[in-house]
Formats: structure tokens, C-alpha cells, sequence
């Protein structure tokens, strides 16, 4: 058969992979290789994965809206834009500020709102924009801590903005029908009446009113243009008196309409701040900066559209090009109200009644009519936004479980529209657009700050992902917005500003030690530490002596039996590296890349649990030793490669399940513990028992193992007796307040080899360096042992080591240990001798002072003896059992007829250490 003729699938098939699904890694699953398959089967198979490689594998992902680019986009941020301020706050916008600074103010909040729709365009084009707006993408895109932190006061923001529709609602109302003031309290039962009414909306029908949008948007459309033609034709007037609610004048005083009047022009260029009649007398006047922060509130709403991202027919062209189209109608509006409002209406006017419109209209229930379709519009959708933006937070958990029940529906939230309702209820109760707007301006300003961050950072990190269709931004954009956003925060109210910031950062704090488990969000974030550490570690070089810290690559194998160690290395390594290095022995292959996914998820997971600073490294090899290797040659990137290695001892006895202890003694500590606590048992559920030795290893190849570590240059540590070292910092923890001491034990012991001084310092730098970690710190001291071949030299060596403590800046307790105390005659004749041939009495030697003298040890740092110089299986195997002697698993007895060994004790936690740089700096080289 042609090549041509070969279904796609199959040509992508060789000997590599057994099915279709190896190649794609996808779910569907075809043939095995070598069997058939008819034209139906691969059909299918293609129709599946290109479905998946352009729609994710999930139909739902594609545009299946039904809104064009009017209705979904332009309608809903065009009502949202014309609420209260543009029927109720023009006037007092062009009567405080004066023209020209009105001009300013509206430019000002209309560059800071195009440069946030450019960036929300950009984020809404990069994906679907689900439940939640703001919240949503903003999660989605910083995270968890920020979108949470920004989905609560984004929440607050529409419950504000709602309670503001409701209270202007009740001024338009109460101030053409002045019958019905009554006080504050009938105007709060009034607004409870109209918030009511949106209530039952938002239960039975809000479906229908998103239908009936484009109708309203007709109504307050025809109020607007018909409010600019009734400049052009509206006669002057005298008959016009201020509202009832005006604490400044008597509602029998008369204020002057002029119409076009190049005297009324010149008196409206000025600025003139002046009390806000609705204040009750007493009250300074207003400042400039409230001003703009009730009419930033009228422009708004430019997410109303991307809130419909769902329900578009074609969302990346939509989103971008309605909101902007919305934000530039707007705009036009607005200036030409600003100009009209400063040619015609004297000032007098302008701060006395701010129901002008009306006044002087003369078919003033057009704009009435308009104005309560705006408002109620407004506080509706306020509403209802604000009960999903609660639904979708309660979905993702993100203030945790208990608001769970917010999000149990499906389809309309009843329990998060009744939470939202009951919110604006307590709102209406101030009372005051000119209160309420500054609020709301404030958190949609750190909202919108937020979102131009998040598109700032996917920017700037240079994901290759964020490919939004919408190309009209840039990074310098999304800065400016979220520059300007939080400039015009702190000149709006500073006081808001902080208060809102400082809400921000609680909750921020507050989600993030929560450590909400989800699985979106980290992608920015990861993208800005990438870019970071990629740049640094291409300027990192290697350590200098005076910042050396430990690098460590801790080659394990089953955490039941290596978990000890591993906590150990963690604290050692301080704020160094943790590289925990796991070798597979196998070859290639489907089962061997199953255990390698398996180990390196393991381990992972056990890091995440253990809240380790550690990086996993798992390698598969045909031989321990080829894996070690090739984890010494490729570990580490740049400046942060290991600088020592450290290796179990050979063939260790699996005697405790160190994990299954671990959790046991943490599990009655703490509530902060909890978490780890369910971690460890989750762990302990999947992994296995390890075996009692490890077959796999061979006394040469582990010998072996130790010398290749030398040879790249790096130190190398043997841990050994490790199952009891957290029981013994129990014990120092326990018997600290009972007056007993325990050690940190360095035994540099005697100069049996030429790197004498060079492994000294070694021991000592960990030692100094283990003290400075957690309990280590509180309840352990430092001992330096040493030992002298007779009684005169206790005092020199005493003097020397405090010498050396006190260049090194080290604080430690000295034992010098004289052999003329001691009985056994055989220590003289071994411990000062560098010969291979008496390597096993020396270890032994050594062994019988350190179980003598490290009762109370909680952990052993000594010297590892010399390798051997012969690469063959005796000599591995004598090396292994001179150093199984030094660390105390049998004691050996040579002064017996028959050479033979008895059982003893073990050591404490020992490692041994042969280290291969200097890592201290001496006291006149510290600075």
C-alpha cells in the first residue's frame, strides 16, 4: 500500500509505541500494533484528536452563544455606564469641579478605563471567561490568593454599586414626589421596597430581564438623546426650586435656567467647591478628589460585558470591540452633557439641584422615565453579578468549605442571591450616592488595577501560551493602567485606598496559609519565577568561601526506610539545596516509565506533605551505580549543582518504618499538623514495604559509588543508624527542661590521614551549621571531641580547639580524651598509625570511645576513613566492614583468642564525612 493511502494514525505508528493512544496520550484506545483497523475506527480517531488538540477535548470550550456583539456587550456596558451619575450627578460633576476640571476628570477616568478594557480584552481572548468576571479571570490568571482576595471586594464592589442604583433610585423618586419624603427611614423603606422588587426579579425571572435589556436600553437611550435635544429648544425659566432633601436652601427659593448664555459659560469655567446640599448643615465642603470619585462610579461597567463571554456568538471579537465601542459612545456622551450642562445651567443651578435634567425639560417624565429604567437596570445587574461572582467563589472554595452551601444549586444561586440582597440591604441604609459612590469607585479601581496586573505579568513573562486574538496592548499598557488605577485610589480617598489595600492583603494572607488545592491559576505566577531564576541562575557562579552553604544530593530509596534521613539532610542543608536522588534499575521501556512517573509523584508528594525545600531527581539505569553517575554529572543547573552527596549505609537493615513513626509522633502535636498528619497517612496507604536489603547493590559497586563522588569533587557523606535520630532530638527536646544535656557530637578524633585540618573544618562548618535549625538550636550544643595519647596534652589541645572556636565564631563545648585513662592497651599502638593495615583496628578503636563517650549524642558527624586504593571486590568488601565496625552495629574485640565479634549497642545517628574543600572562612577573612 502507498504511504499515501496508510491512515494518518498508522503512519505516526513504529516500534516504539504498541497503540495510537502511546502516540497521542489521549483516552481512546484503537488497536494493538500489528492488528487491523477498518475506516470507521480511523475516522474516529482523528475526529478525536484533532478535537482535542483545538478544543481540549471538551465540546463545551467552543463558542456556543447565541448574543452578537450589540446585545451581549454594548447593551449591557452602555446600561451599566448610564446609571445614576449621568441622570442624577452631572450637574454637581460641572457645578463643583467647573469645566475645564470636569474635562480633566472625565479624561482621566476614561484613559484609566480604555487602558483596562485593553487589557480585559487581551485576557478575554486568551480563553473563555466563565461565572465570575473579574473574579474569574483574575484568578485564573494570578491565582488562587489574588483572584480570591480580588473576588471578595470585587463582590463588595457590586454589592456597593447596587445599594448606590437603589438609593439614586429613591432620590429621583422621593425628590419629583415630595409627598413621599419622609425622613431617612422612608427613604430606607422605600429603597427596601425597590430592592425587593429586584429580589423577586433575580428568583423567578432573571433570564427574562437579560431578554429584556435591549428594551430598557431603548428606554434610557431615547431619555438621553431627548435630555440633549431639550437644551436646544428648553425656554429659559425661573420656576425652579431645589428639592426637598436640600439642607442649603428653602425648597420655596428659585433657581435661574438660561439656556445658552455666554455669561453662564464664563461662570461654569471656574472651580467652585461647595457644601453637598444633601449633608446636613455643619458639613465642609466637598473636596475634589470626592467629586471624582462619584463620577468615576457612572463609568464603571466595562466588564458587564465580558461577563457574557458564555452566552457570545463570537466572544474574541466581541468582547474587545463592544466594550470599547461602549467606552468611546460613552465617552461622547458624556462630553457633550459636560458642555451643554456648562453653556446653559447657571451654577447656582448646578449644585442646588441636582435633578436639572428634569427640571428643566419639557417633557420631564422622559427623563424621569429614564432615569428609574437606568438605576433599576443597574441595581439589578449589580445584583445579580454580585450572587455569581458569591456562587463562584463558594464553587472553588477559596474561603474554605463552610460557604460551600452558596454554590449547591444549579443554574440560578437562590442562597447566594439571598446572601447579596441581604448585603444591600444594610448599603441602602447610608443612604447617600455621594457616600456610596466614592466606595465603589474604590474597589472597582483595585479590581481593575488587578486585572491590568495580570495581564502586565502574562506579558512581561513571555508565555508562549497567552496568545489573546485581541493584539491592541502592550506591556507599557497594562502598566499605565495599573499605575493609574492605584494613583487615582489614593487621590479619590487615600483613607479607602489603604483600608481596601490593607482588606486585600489579609485576605491574600489568609487564603494563602489556607492552601487552597487547585489546579489553575499558579500558571503567571510560575511563568514570573521562571523568567527570575532563569536570569539569576544564569548570573549565579560558583559559591565563594565566604557565602558556602551545603548542596546536598541524598541518594534514597523508599521513604519508609529513608524518611529520617531525609528530614535530617533537610535541616542540615539550611538554605541550600535538597536534591533527593531515587535510581530505578531497569531498562527501557512502558513499565520502566510507569515507575519512574510513580517514584518521581512519590516523592514529590512526600516533599509537599513534609513541607521540604527539595527537588526531586529520579533516574533509570541498567545499574545503581550508572544512575549515581549520571545524577553527579547532570544534577543541578548553573550555580546550584551539589556540592557534597550523601549515602545510606550499605545494605542497611529496614528495622522501622520510620514514616509510619514519623506520623505517629506527630499526630498528637499541633492543630497545625493536621494537614501533614492526613498527608502521611494518605502516603502510608500507597507505599510499600521496602525490602530488608537491597539486592540490586554490590559491596564493589557501593564502594565504588563512594570513590566516584570523590572523583567529581564533591564531598561524600555515609549515614548510617539514622531510624532513632528523630527519638533522640525527642529525648533532648524532653530532658532540656530537667537539666540534661545532648550533643551535636563532632569527632574530628586524631590526624590519621593528610586532609586532617581540611575534614576538621568540614565537620565542624555542618555542625555549626545544624545548630542553627529549629530544635537543633534550642535544646542541643555542639561538642568537639578529641583524643591525645597521653595526660600532658589535654591542656594544649583544650586551649588550641577554644583557639579555633573562637576564629571560627563558633560557640561549642571541648572533650579531650586522653588514652592514659583508658584501660585497653591496644589504643596507642593503632590510633596514630595512617596505614591501611591497621585501618580495622582504628575504626575499632574508635568505635569503643564513641560508644563510651556519645551516650547522650542526638547525632555523630566523624571522619570517613580512607578509600581504598585497590578497585576490587575483597578490598570493597573489608572497607565495608572496617566502616561497619567504626559506626557501631557489632563491637569487635581483637585482644580475643579467636578474632570473633559480639553483639552491642548501636551508635547514635553517625555521619561520616570525607571532605573534599575548604568551606570556613578563618576570623580575619569573615568580612
Amino acid at each position: 500500500m502507498a504511504s499515501s493511502d496508510v491512515p494518518y494514525n498508522q503512519l505516526l505508528l513504529d516500534d516504539d509505541h504498541d497503540t495510537i493512544e502511546e502516540v497521542f496520550g489521549g483516552e481512546v484506545k484503537t488497536r494493538e500494533k500489528g492488528g487491523t483497523m477498518d475506516s470507521t475506527t480511523s475516522r474516529r480517531t482523528r475526529t478525536t484528536y484533532f478535537d482535542q488538540m483545538l478544543f481540549d477535548g471538551d465540546n463545551t470550550t467552543r463558542p456556543t452563544g447565541t448574543l452578537s456583539m450589540f446585545q451581549g456587550v454594548f447593551v449591557p456596558c452602555v446600561l451599566s455606564m448610564f446609571s445614576s451619575i449621568l441622570f442624577l450627578r452631572i450637574g454637581y460633576l460641572v457645578g463643583q469641579a467647573g469645566l475645564p476640571v470636569a474635562l480633566v476628570l472625565v479624561l482621566v477616568s476614561y484613559i484609566v478605563v480604555t487602558l483596562t478594557t485593553l487589557s480585559l480584552s487581551a485576557i478575554s481572548t486568551n480563553g473563555l471567561v466563565k461565572g465570575g468576571g473579574a473574579y474569574y479571570m483574575i484568578s485564573r490568571s494570578l491565582g488562587p490568593e489574588f483572584g480570591g482576595s480580588i473576588g471578595v471586594l470585587f463582590f463588595f464592589a457590586n454589592i456597593f454599586a447596587s445599594g448606590s442604583y437603589v438609593v439614586a433610585f429613591v432620590e429621583a423618586l422621593v425628590d419629583n414626589l415630595p409627598s413621599l419624603h419622609g425622613g431617612h427611614w422612608v427613604d430606607y423603606g422605600l429603597g427596601s421596597a425597590v430592592l425587593f422588587f429586584c429580589l423577586l426579579v433575580c428568583l423567578v425571572g432573571p433570564g427574562a430581564f437579560g431578554k429584556a435589556s435591549l428594551g430598557i436600553f431603548m428606554i434610557v437611550m431615547f431619555s438621553v438623546f431627548w435630555a440633549i435635544i431639550n437644551f436646544f429648544f428648553a425656554p429659559e425659566t425661573s420656576d425652579i426650586h431645589p428639592p426637598t432633601r436640600n439642607h442649603i436652601l428653602n425648597s420655596t427659593a428659585e433657581l435661574k435656567y438660561t439656556g445658552f448664555n455666554l455669561g453662564t459659560f464664563q461662570e461654569n469655567t471656574k472651580i467652585s467647591l461647595t457644601r453637598d446640599y444633601t449633608e446636613p448643615m455643619g458639613q465642609d465642603v466637598v473636596h475634589l478628589s470626592t467629586v471624582f470619585g462619584v463620577f468615576f462610579n457612572g463609568v464603571t461597567g466595562v466588564m458587564a460585558g465580558a461577563n457574557m463571554s458564555g452566552d457570545l456568538k463570537n466572544p474574541g471579537r466581541a468582547i474587545p470591540y463592544g466594550t470599547l465601542a461602549a467606552v468611546g459612545f460613552t465617552f461622547i456622551i458624556y462630553l457633550i452633557l459636560v458642555f451643554l450642562t456648562a453653556a446653559t445651567s447657571p451654577k447656582h443651578l448646578l449644585i442646588n439641584n441636582y435633578l436639572f435634567l428634569d427640571e428643566i425639560n419639557i417633557v420631564p417624565e422622559i427623563v424621569l422615565v429614564g432615569t428609574f429604567a437606568a438605576t433599576l437596570s443597574a441595581a439589578l445587574s449589580t445584583l445579580i453579578g454580585a450572587s455569581r461572582i458569591a456562587q463562584a467563589i463558594s464553587r472553588d472554595e477559596i474561603l474554605g468549605p463552610s460557604l460551600k452551601f452558596l454554590s449547591k444549586e444549579k443554574g440560578n444561586p437562590i442562597r447566594a442571591v439571598f446572601l447579596s440582597w441581604f448585603l444591600v440591604q444594610l448599603v441602602i441604609m447610608i443612604g447617600k450616592i455621594n457616600i456610596i459612590a466614592p466606595i465603589v469607585s474604590m474597589l472597582f479601581l483595585l479590581s481593575y488595577a488587578t486585572l491590568n496586573f495580570a495581564c502586565f505579568a502574562l506579558r512581561s513573562t513571555g508565555a508562549p501560551n497567552f496568545r489573546p486574538t485581541f493584539k491592541y496592548f502592550g506591556l507599557y499598557s497594562s502598566f499605565l493602567g495599573c499605575f493609574l488605577c492605584l494613583v487615582v485610589m489614593f487621590f479619590t480617598e487615600a483613607l479607602y485606598a489603604g483600608l481596601s489595600l490593607i482588606m486585600m492583603v489579609l485576605l491574600f494572607l489568609y487564603i494563602h496559609f489556607r492552601r487552597v488545592p487547585v489546579l489553575w491559576g499558579e500558571e503567571v505566577f510560575q511563568a514570573i519565577v521562571y523568567r527570575q531564576v532563569r536570569k539569576t541562575l544564569l548570573r549565579l557562579q560558583v559559591q565563594s568561601l565566604k557565602f558556602w552553604r551545603p548542596q546536598v544530593l541524598l541518594l534514597v530509596t523508599n521513604p519508609r526506610s529513608s524518611l529520617n534521613s531525609v528530614l535530617f539532610t533537610n535541616q542540615l542543608k539550611k538554605s541550600g539545596l535538597l536534591l533527593l536522588g531515587n535510581v530505578i534499575v531497569g531498562g527501557r521501556g512502558r513499565a520502566s516509565k510507569e515507575k519512574h512517573k510513580e517514584t518521581t509523584q512519590m516523592w514529590e508528594k512526600v516533599s509537599r506533605v513534609l513541607r521540604l525545600k527539595a527537588f526531586v531527581n529520579v533516574v533509570i539505569s541498567e545499574s545503581i551505580r550508572d544512575g549515581t553517575r549520571a545524577m553527579l554529572m547532570l544534577s543541578g543547573l548553573g550555580g546550584m549543582k551539589p556540592n557534597m552527596v550523601f549515602i545510606k549505609f550499605y545494605n542497611e537493615e529496614y528495622s522501622t518504618d520510620e514514616m509510619q513513626a514519623h506520623r505517629n509522633s506527630i499526630a498528637t502535636k499541633r492543630e497545625q499538623k493536621k494537614g501533614m498528619v492526613e498527608g502521611l497517612d494518605e502516603l502510608l496507604k500507597t507505599i510499600p514495604t521496602p525490602s530488608k536489603k537491597n539486592k540490586a547493590l554490590v559491596p564493589e559497586d557501593w564502594v565504588a559509588m563512594l570513590k566516584d563522588v570523590l572523583e567529581f569533587e564533591k564531598s561524600v557523606g555515609v549515614l548510617r543508624n539514622f531510624d532513632q535520630c528523630q527519638n533522640r532530638l525527642e529525648f533532648a527536646r524532653t530532658d532540656f527542661f530537667t537539666g540534661t544535656q545532648w550533643y551535636i557530637d563532632v569527632w574530628p578524633a586524631v590526624p590519621h590521614s593528610g586532609q586532617y585540618l581540611l575534614n576538621s573544618q568540614f565537620l565542624m562548618q555542618l555542625g555549626a551549621i545544624l545548630k542553627m535549625v529549629g530544635d537543633w538550636k534550642k535544646y542541643v550544643k555542639i561538642r568537639v571531641t578529641m583524643v591525645v595519647d597521653d595526660e600532658d596534652s589535654v591542656n594544649k589541645i583544650e586551649s588550641r580547639l577554644d583557639a579555633i572556636f573562637f576564629d571560627l565564631r563558633m560557640e561549642a563545648v571541648t572533650q579531650v580524651i586522653s588514652l592514659d585513662r583508658e584501660e585497653e592497651q591496644f589504643y596507642s599502638s593503632t590510633l596514630f598509625e595512617d596505614l591501611q593495615e591497621t585501618q580495622r583496628e582504628r575504626c575499632q578503636a574508635l568505635n569503643n570511645l564513641m560508644k563510651k563517650y556519645t551516650q547522650k549524642s542526638c547525632v555523630l558527624f566523624t571522619s570517613l576513613p580512607d578509600m581504598p586504593a585497590e578497585d576490587s571486590p575483597e578490598s570493597a568488601l573489608r572497607y565495608i566492614e572496617n566502616l561497619e565496625i567504626l559506626t557501631g552495629t557489632i563491637f569487635c574485640n581483637t585482644t580475643m583468642a579467636n578474632n570473633k565479634c559480639i553483639n552491642a549497642d548501636k551508635l547514635p545517628p553517625v555521619l561520616a564525612i570525607r571532605g573534599t574543600e575548604q568551606v570556613v572562612t578563618q576570623y580575619d577573612e569573615a568580612i
